[in-house]
Protein backbone atom coordinates (compact mmCIF):
# COMPACT_ATOMS: atom_id res chain seq x y z
CA UNK A 1 0.00 0.00 0.00
CA UNK A 2 3.07 2.64 0.80
CA UNK A 3 4.42 1.55 -2.60
CA UNK A 4 1.06 2.56 -4.45
CA UNK A 5 0.86 5.77 -2.30
CA UNK A 6 4.35 7.14 -3.11
CA UNK A 7 4.04 5.93 -6.64
CA UNK A 8 0.82 8.09 -6.94
CA UNK A 9 2.52 10.87 -5.20
CA UNK A 10 5.30 10.23 -8.07
CA UNK A 11 3.06 10.51 -10.95
CA UNK A 12 1.07 13.50 -9.33
CA UNK A 13 4.20 15.97 -8.81
CA UNK A 14 5.88 14.79 -11.63
CA UNK A 15 6.53 17.75 -13.98
CA UNK A 16 5.29 15.41 -16.74
CA UNK A 17 6.09 17.81 -19.18
CA UNK A 18 7.97 16.32 -22.59
CA UNK A 19 11.44 18.12 -23.69
CA UNK A 20 10.40 20.98 -25.89
CA UNK A 21 10.53 20.41 -29.50
CA UNK A 22 12.43 23.96 -29.73
CA UNK A 23 14.31 26.04 -27.49
CA UNK A 24 15.19 29.72 -27.48
CA UNK A 25 17.91 31.02 -29.25
CA UNK A 26 18.97 31.74 -25.31
CA UNK A 27 17.97 27.87 -24.13
CA UNK A 28 20.83 26.99 -27.47
CA UNK A 29 23.39 29.33 -26.67
CA UNK A 30 23.68 29.15 -22.49
CA UNK A 31 24.42 26.33 -20.84
CA UNK A 32 22.78 27.04 -17.36
CA UNK A 33 19.25 28.27 -17.92
CA UNK A 34 16.13 27.88 -16.33
CA UNK A 35 13.85 24.94 -18.19
CA UNK A 36 10.37 26.86 -18.88
CA UNK A 37 7.59 25.52 -17.41
CA UNK A 38 9.61 22.57 -15.24
CA UNK A 39 8.02 23.98 -11.75
CA UNK A 40 4.45 25.37 -13.20
CA UNK A 41 2.61 22.90 -11.34
CA UNK A 42 4.14 23.50 -8.39
CA UNK A 43 7.74 23.89 -6.28
CA UNK A 44 8.04 20.15 -5.97
CA UNK A 45 8.67 17.12 -8.58
CA UNK A 46 9.99 13.60 -8.23
CA UNK A 47 11.66 11.51 -10.52
CA UNK A 48 11.86 7.85 -9.26
CA UNK A 49 15.07 6.30 -11.09
CA UNK A 50 13.25 3.26 -10.36
CA UNK A 51 11.29 3.31 -13.10
CA UNK A 52 13.97 4.13 -15.67
CA UNK A 53 13.69 1.33 -17.90
CA UNK A 54 17.03 -0.63 -18.99
CA UNK A 55 16.83 0.56 -22.51
CA UNK A 56 16.46 4.11 -21.21
CA UNK A 57 19.92 4.43 -19.75
CA UNK A 58 23.69 4.54 -20.72
CA UNK A 59 26.54 5.70 -18.86
CA UNK A 60 28.33 8.34 -20.96
CA UNK A 61 31.30 6.00 -21.26
CA UNK A 62 31.04 2.82 -20.19
CA UNK A 63 34.94 2.56 -21.19
CA UNK A 64 35.93 5.46 -19.01
CA UNK A 65 37.22 5.59 -15.35
CA UNK A 66 34.61 8.03 -13.44
CA UNK A 67 35.52 10.25 -10.22
CA UNK A 68 33.87 12.91 -9.07
CA UNK A 69 35.38 16.33 -9.52
CA UNK A 70 34.64 19.71 -7.91
CA UNK A 71 31.52 22.05 -8.61
CA UNK A 72 29.66 18.35 -8.90
CA UNK A 73 30.75 17.24 -12.01
CA UNK A 74 31.84 13.88 -13.05
CA UNK A 75 35.33 13.54 -15.07
CA UNK A 76 35.41 10.47 -17.13
CA UNK A 77 38.90 9.55 -18.43
CA UNK A 78 39.33 7.47 -21.59
CA UNK A 79 41.24 7.29 -24.65
CA UNK A 80 41.16 10.66 -26.99
CA UNK A 81 38.57 9.75 -29.91
CA UNK A 82 36.24 7.33 -27.45
CA UNK A 83 32.70 7.74 -28.30
CA UNK A 84 30.15 9.71 -26.12
CA UNK A 85 26.87 8.21 -25.66
CA UNK A 86 23.37 9.98 -24.50
CA UNK A 87 22.96 9.02 -20.90
CA UNK A 88 18.66 9.13 -21.16
CA UNK A 89 16.27 9.73 -24.11
CA UNK A 90 16.35 13.53 -24.66
CA UNK A 91 16.35 16.58 -27.05
CA UNK A 92 19.13 18.25 -27.75
CA UNK A 93 19.41 21.39 -26.19
CA UNK A 94 22.61 22.70 -27.22
CA UNK A 95 25.41 21.28 -29.10
CA UNK A 96 28.35 24.28 -29.78
CA UNK A 97 31.71 25.40 -28.62
CA UNK A 98 32.83 27.07 -25.45
CA UNK A 99 35.23 29.04 -24.57
CA UNK A 100 35.62 27.32 -20.95
CA UNK A 101 35.14 23.71 -22.06
CA UNK A 102 35.23 23.38 -25.46
CA UNK A 103 32.70 21.37 -27.55
CA UNK A 104 29.62 20.81 -25.48
CA UNK A 105 26.26 18.70 -25.85
CA UNK A 106 23.96 19.78 -23.84
CA UNK A 107 20.42 17.26 -23.27
CA UNK A 108 16.96 18.01 -21.93
CA UNK A 109 15.39 14.74 -20.41
CA UNK A 110 11.34 14.39 -20.15
CA UNK A 111 11.97 13.63 -16.53
CA UNK A 112 13.21 17.47 -15.92
CA UNK A 113 17.11 16.65 -15.61
CA UNK A 114 19.47 18.08 -17.81
CA UNK A 115 23.01 15.76 -18.88
CA UNK A 116 26.11 17.84 -19.91
CA UNK A 117 28.67 16.46 -22.12
CA UNK A 118 32.02 18.76 -22.12
CA UNK A 119 35.57 18.51 -23.52
CA UNK A 120 34.23 16.80 -26.87
CA UNK A 121 36.70 16.73 -29.44
CA UNK A 122 33.26 16.78 -32.08
CA UNK A 123 29.60 16.92 -31.78
CA UNK A 124 28.05 14.53 -33.35
CA UNK A 125 24.57 16.02 -32.27
CA UNK A 126 22.82 19.37 -33.07
CA UNK A 127 19.64 21.70 -31.27
CA UNK A 128 16.52 19.90 -31.34
CA UNK A 129 17.92 16.56 -32.79
CA UNK A 130 15.67 14.13 -30.32
CA UNK A 131 18.29 11.38 -29.14
CA UNK A 132 17.91 7.50 -27.55
CA UNK A 133 20.08 6.36 -24.13
CA UNK A 134 23.24 4.88 -25.50
CA UNK A 135 23.53 6.77 -29.02
CA UNK A 136 26.48 8.55 -30.12
CA UNK A 137 26.45 11.99 -29.52
CA UNK A 138 30.40 13.44 -28.99
CA UNK A 139 33.82 12.52 -29.42
CA UNK A 140 35.77 12.86 -26.78
CA UNK A 141 38.52 15.34 -26.53
CA UNK A 142 41.24 15.92 -24.47
CA UNK A 143 42.47 18.08 -21.33
CA UNK A 144 46.12 18.52 -20.10
CA UNK A 145 46.92 15.92 -22.28
CA UNK A 146 44.78 13.41 -21.28
CA UNK A 147 41.02 12.23 -23.44
CA UNK A 148 38.96 13.34 -20.88
CA UNK A 149 34.87 13.66 -20.71
CA UNK A 150 33.33 16.47 -18.31
CA UNK A 151 29.70 15.34 -17.09
CA UNK A 152 27.41 17.15 -15.31
CA UNK A 153 23.57 16.61 -14.50
CA UNK A 154 21.54 19.86 -13.75
CA UNK A 155 18.18 20.89 -12.89
CA UNK A 156 16.15 24.13 -13.93
CA UNK A 157 19.89 25.31 -14.69
CA UNK A 158 21.52 24.41 -11.27
CA UNK A 159 24.73 21.51 -11.14
CA UNK A 160 23.08 18.78 -9.01
CA UNK A 161 25.35 16.23 -7.72
CA UNK A 162 25.92 13.22 -10.43
CA UNK A 163 26.25 11.20 -7.53
CA UNK A 164 22.64 11.47 -7.02
CA UNK A 165 21.86 10.13 -10.14
CA UNK A 166 24.96 7.40 -11.05
CA UNK A 167 27.63 5.43 -9.08
CA UNK A 168 30.54 6.78 -10.78
CA UNK A 169 32.79 3.35 -10.06
CA UNK A 170 30.42 0.48 -11.18
CA UNK A 171 28.31 3.24 -14.07
CA UNK A 172 24.94 2.28 -12.59
CA UNK A 173 22.00 4.45 -12.47
CA UNK A 174 21.32 4.49 -8.62
CA UNK A 175 17.68 3.37 -7.41
CA UNK A 176 15.06 5.42 -5.43
CA UNK A 177 13.15 8.32 -5.53
CA UNK A 178 14.40 12.05 -5.79
CA UNK A 179 12.71 15.13 -4.75
CA UNK A 180 13.62 18.57 -6.84
CA UNK A 181 11.87 21.53 -4.81
CA UNK A 182 12.34 25.29 -6.09
CA UNK A 183 13.63 27.59 -2.87
CA UNK A 184 13.37 30.83 -5.05
CA UNK A 185 16.34 30.42 -7.92
CA UNK A 186 17.63 27.75 -6.12
CA UNK A 187 16.57 24.05 -6.47
CA UNK A 188 17.20 21.49 -3.17
CA UNK A 189 17.23 17.64 -3.80
CA UNK A 190 16.67 15.06 -1.48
Amino acid sequence: MKQLIALLLVLFFSSGKPAEDHFTPAETQQISIATPGLFDKGNVFFIDLNTIAHKNYAFPLPVGKAKVAKNNALEITTKRGDVVKAMMPGRVRLARKNKQWGNVVVIRHDNGLETVYAHNAQNLVKPNETVEAGQSIAIVGKKDGQGRCLFLTMVNGGRINPQTIVDPKSHKLNKGVIRFEKNGQHVTVR
